[in-house]
């Protein structure tokens, strides 16, 4: 049996395991919560949209936490409209330095993205 490169970005507990996707081409970040993993052989062009305001059980995304992180050494960039950390133009373009494991995590919290941590990851 193979083993899974990504089980380490897995958390969850008991059976429940948190989402992960990866991303092989240029796209738009489809997921709110769980690892989005770069693996573009070249520069990615990523997007994420701004999450949902409202807690979760009214249909929001306040709380939610997406990790991002490259497994490719490639400078990818993550776009966000209204910017990380809700700074608009001055913060809407995260780029990942080229090295792999470069990563970023960021917080859903009233319709903006804020970023907990970033590991190789610029914002401008």
């Amino acid at each position: 049996m193979a083993s899974d490169p990504l089980a380490a970005c897995r958390v969850g507990k008991g059976e429940s395991v948190e989402q992960y996707l990866g991303y092989p081409a240029n796209a738009a970040i489809a997921i709110k919560s769980g690892v989005a993993v770069l693996t573009k052989a070249g520069v990615g062009v990523m997007t994420l949209a701004n999450p949902i305001s409202g807690q979760p059980e009214s249909g929001g995304d306040d709380g939610k936490i997406l990790r991002i992180m490259s497994t490719t050494a490639q400078a990818h960039t993550v776009t966000n409209p209204a910017g990380f950390n809700n700074g608009g133009a001055a913060s809407d373009v995260a780029t990942f330095g080229a090295a792999i494991g470069n990563n970023m995590v960021v917080l859903a919290y009233q319709g903006r993205w804020y970023v907990v941590s970033q590991v190789g990851v610029t914002l401008a």
